[in-house]
């Protein structure tokens, strides 16, 4: 028979466990103890806000929002208080299954992913047990919980709560010190589901992938690890695949022995790629004594699989099948991947060490994203697709899955497949040290196994890191005093995993963490070596700092900017004070200066207007770092901004808020992520101003036009400059002294045109800037695909900012912050409004520009 997979997604319910007294220790809610609905997958979290135990918010995600703690109605926490109680406390989850075999030999329960410690049981029986959210379990069901008195049985799973398991653990091991005080080490989990720099203080638990029943018998597809590359042009894919035969029945009959012969029998595995016209197929026969083989399919002058901006992302349909030799169908398999080759050169030149990137054996600039899961509960995974296309949008090429998160679900590997985006994936270590002793050990080797088994048929899949600043903290804040000579997760990165590496897929590089300078012996971080985490710039509230040097690989920067009016409002307030977010966090608000103010004093009154300036503020010290780095292309290889979208909890560095809406930074990624990018800088020595270009596909010919113009736009000089690259590349070029020699550092400014891309510098701080009040027309013209609000300038406009969202909460702009000359007419695509949010739209706060936030003389 072929393998029959039921997943099992109704019928749960979840409770909290009273057998440890938690409800009364950690002050749960009565109605916490009492079965209510669970999804599946799911976490209780999420259960629990449906259920109204917790407090709701759009999405279903509990959130901590920023609002005076205190008892809302019916004894529930209030929406300002983390639900910490949640993590401590032990839960259970419920439902009726069947067991019985219905003809097949074996009988599975298969776990994608269960958070995190946990005992599984039939009637009451245990049958097995988990303690990595992180890897699949499978659980032979023949015996399980005794014999079955009925068809109908109770599946029944305790997640104990993971403070006791790693109290437990942190009692034999020692503490081990990090970026939070928070027991994640000591746990194969999600660290940001903890409290601490990057977490959220939510730590849940549950059946957060799907959890199924298989039967099957003879023999099944345990596992599949196809392995890609290009040779000469011809695809090669190197399927290893393993199968589980289904052994001796309870009763000691054997299987596999279909033609009662006395011998196990011969199995055919049959691997087919089909696509781009052509179709090939290879077979290998598995004998009674063998359970592994590699299937080799080549591709002829293959479509080969390419990153997004540097050609198609090509794919290849594969069917795995599993067979006997009278082809009787015992187990089926598909998936697309794709033909490509990957390299990363890390040999040392004469300026350091590289780490640069090839792709089909052409070196490729990264324009990157971090990732940092958006939800901690279950999948969702449209909401990531929308995200990944957000991406692609902004012209980004990779996307960094972040150690301090999950190993993403396979339809979030297939979108990045599908979109060209190349994926950096982190092993889920991040900012601290980690026990080496049993059990952890064990469970990082099965973590890491069963991961790179399990996406390794992605050709999006580029590069494997250890994970996550561990090695670079480790030597920046000195752990060495406090571990003595305790094992502190060294072990993993520089050994164990890149030794699993090396045994499963030895078709991708490995890095043993970020930042890694390439060598033991050479401190992290090291800007002229490996990769950099780039914080000078936030760290020292001056994105100027960034400009200082040109990192070989920044794969971590990043400026915080708030979320739009809207979400604001919906995230952080109750429906009932829904008028005004709060207040901008001191940090960001410190760091408005001095661009905009010589002193927090000095700064807008008004949140709206303080608002703005924060959103400026992060796409100006963004700019200012992309901008510096592309421009040192070859030098500099690549940047991953931090990060791609806020989380439930934080508000503040996406690029993308948590309600969803593009802050103006996404919108300003998509300039300076573009292949062709201008920027005006001070030249070396301070004297001259220059213009740099980069062109990361094909050369170029054609010109810039250099204007230095006064408050109102008017044209005081201007030079037309010939760019030509006969490569893709970058070139210099000097702004002529005439325009270049600014008569009034207060009054006028630097504007350079490169066909529709536009480049803007002013000799002085916004602040001591002597802005004229801006004059333009605004209307609004409904259309088919929604509106059109055009805006014609009379006069220069600095910054201007159109905030559809105040108006409407559908309301969507294509743009962020714009800069127009005199008489230039600029359309923003607005999506969600109509024409009865016309006069609201076409006014302040909707509309904003620099002059008005910050005064025009």
């Amino acid at each position: 028979m072929t393998l029959e997979r039921a997943e099992l997604t109704a019928g749960w319910t979840a409770a909290m466990s009273t057998e440890s007294g938690s409800a009364a220790a950690h002050g749960a809610p009565s109605a916490a103890t009492k079965p209510f609905p669970a999804s599946v997958p799911g976490q209780v979290h999420t259960d629990l806000a449906r259920a109204g135990i917790l407090p709701p918010s759009a999405g279903g995600e509990h959130r901590v929002v920023r609002t005076a703690p205190g008892a809302s109605a019916a004894g529930r926490p209030s929406p300002g208080e983390p639900a910490r109680w949640v993590g401590q406390a032990d839960w259970i989850y419920r439902c009726t299954v069947d067991t019985e075999p219905h003809g097949a030999e074996r009988v599975d329960l298969v776990a994608d992913g269960l958070d995190t410690i946990a005992q599984l049981s039939l009637d009451g029986v245990p049958f097995g047990a988990t303690r990595n959210m992180h890897r699949r379990y499978r659980f032979d069901l023949r015996g399980a919980g005794g014999a079955a008195a009925a068809t109908a049985r109770e599946l029944s799973i305790l997640f104990e709560s993971p403070y006791r398991e790693a109290g437990r653990l942190a009692a034999r091991f020692g503490t081990m010190p990090g970026s939070a005080d928070e027991p994640f080490p000591y746990l194969r989990t999600m660290a940001s589901a903890f409290d601490g720099p990057w977490g959220r203080g939510q730590v849940s638990a549950g059946p957060w992938r799907p959890i199924a029943i298989e039967r099957w018998s003879t023999a099944r597809i345990d596992d599949i690890r196809p392995l890609v590359d290009v040779d000469a042009g011809e695809g090669v894919l190197d399927a290893h695949v393993s199968i589980e035969r289904s052994g001796p029945l309870p009763t000691g009959e054997r299987t596999g022995d279909l033609d009662h012969d006395g011998e196990i029998d011969d199995l055919v595995i049959i691997v087919t790629v089909s696509g781009h016209g052509t179709k090939q197929r290879s077979r290998v026969i598995l004998t009674a004594k063998e359970d592994t083989a590699v299937v080799t399919v080549r591709i002829p002058e293959a479509a080969l699989w390419w990153p997004h901006g540097s050609g198609e992302p090509s794919l290849y349909d594969v069917e795995v099948a599993l067979q006997t030799v009278d082809g009787e169908p015992l187990d089926r398999r598909t998936f697309r991947s794709g033909f490509r080759s990957v390299r990363l050169n890390t040999a040392p030149d004469a300026a350091g060490s590289p780490f640069m990137m090839s792709v089909n054996a052409a070196p490729v600039e990264v324009r990157g994203v971090n990732w940092v899961a958006p939800v901690a509960s279950q999948q969702q995974d449209d909401a990531a697709l929308r995200l990944l296309e957000a991406a692609v949008a902004a012209n980004a090429n990779l996307v960094r899955v972040w150690g301090g998160g999950v190993y993403e679900s396979a339809a979030f590997y297939e979108a990045c497949d599908a979109l060209g985006l190349l994926v950096w994936q982190d092993f889920a270590f991040v900012g601290a040290a980690y026990p080496e002793g049993e059990p952890i050990r064990s469970e990082v080797i099965a973590e890491a196994r069963d991961n790179i088994s399990r996406l390794a048929r992605h050709p999006s899949l580029v590069l494997w890191s250890g994970g996550s600043a561990s090695l670079w903290l480790h030597e920046r804040d000195g752990w060495s005093a406090e571990l003595t000579d305790r094992p502190w997760g060294e072990g993993y990165f520089l050994d164990l995993l890149p030794t699993i590496v090396g045994e499963l897929d030895p078709s991708r590089p490995f890095v043993p963490s970020t930042p890694w300078s390439g060598s033991e012996s050479i401190t992290a971080g090291d800007p002229s070596r490996g990769t950099v985490h780039a914080w000078a710039g936030w760290d020292g509230r001056d994105d100027a700092l960034w400009q200082a040097e040109a990192p070989r690989f920044v794969s971590e920067f990043g400026w915080p900017g708030p979320a739009t009016w809207r979400t604001a409002i919906e995230r952080t307030t109750t429906a009932s004070a829904a008028t005004a977010p709060p207040p901008l966090s001191a940090e960001i608000t410190a760091a408005l200066v001095p661009r905009f103010a010589t002193s927090v004093d000095e700064l807008p009154d008004t949140d709206e207007h303080r608002r703005y300036l924060a959103q400026l503020q992060q796409t100006r010290a963004v700019a200012t770092a992309v901008e510096h780095w592309r421009m040192s292309w070859p030098h500099s290889a690549g940047a991953v901004f931090w990060h791609l979208a806020d989380r439930e909890g934080d508000l503040e560095w996406g690029a993308i808020d948590v309600g969803g809406r593009p802050k103006p930074v996404l919108h300003e990624l998509r300039r300076l992520y573009d292949d062709l990018l201008v920027s005006i800088r001070a030249t070396a020595s301070g004297a001259g101003l220059e213009i740099a270009v980069r062109s990361a596909r094909r050369p170029l010919d054609t010109v810039v036009r250099v204007r230095r113009v006064d408050m109102a736009g008017r044209v005081i000089a201007e030079s037309v400059l010939p760019v030509v690259l006969d490569r893709a590349g970058v070139v210099v070029l000097p702004v002529p002294s005439g325009v270049a020699a600014i008569d009034d550092a207060r009054a006028e400014l630097i504007i350079a045109d490169m066909d529709w891309r536009r480049a803007t510098w002013t000799p002085s701080a916004d602040h001591r800037m002597r802005w004229h009040p801006a004059s333009y027309r605004a209307t609004l013209r409904p259309d088919s695909e929604g509106a059109a609000l055009v805006v014609e300038a009379s006069t220069l406009v600095r910054d201007l900012l159109v905030q559809p969202d105040r108006v409407t909460a559908s309301g969507r702009v294509n743009r962020g912050f714009m800069t127009l000359l005199p008489d230039e007419v600029v359309d923003f695509r607005v999506d969600g409004v109509g024409a009865e949010h016309a006069e609201a739209l076409l006014r302040a706060p909707a509309l904003l520009s620099l002059d008005r936030v910050l005064g025009a003389s």
